[in-house]
């Protein structure tokens, strides 16, 4: 990883996926970060395997919503983020 940090590529993917296509907002923030889109996309995936863990420890909303917010606001599917959920609980236990 580059000087920046994920936050930073987070918060700018984040804007950009407001406005414009995935593909896109994953695209130009790759370019402006200097990283391919394959690392963008790992980074926002992460971010939002996180953020999504970080809600369900904070409130008490239910599980399924929390999980379509999380997704919803990083572009992704609700599959491919339990996806990403599951592998990452899968790398903790080994």
């Amino acid at each position: 990883m580059s000087i920046y940090s994920r936050r930073q590529i987070t918060a700018y993917y984040r804007e950009l996926i407001k406005t414009s296509p995935r593909v896109h907002a994953i695209q130009e923030t790759a370019s402006h970060f200097g990283h391919s889109a394959a690392t963008v996309e790992e980074v926002i995936t992460q971010s939002a395997v996180t953020a999504y863990l970080h809600a369900l420890g904070l409130d008490g909303a239910p599980a399924v919503a929390v999980l379509k917010a999380a997704a919803d606001a990083f572009g992704l599917t609700t599959d491919a983020l339990l996806a990403a959920i599951q592998e990452q609980h899968e790398a903790m236990e080994a």
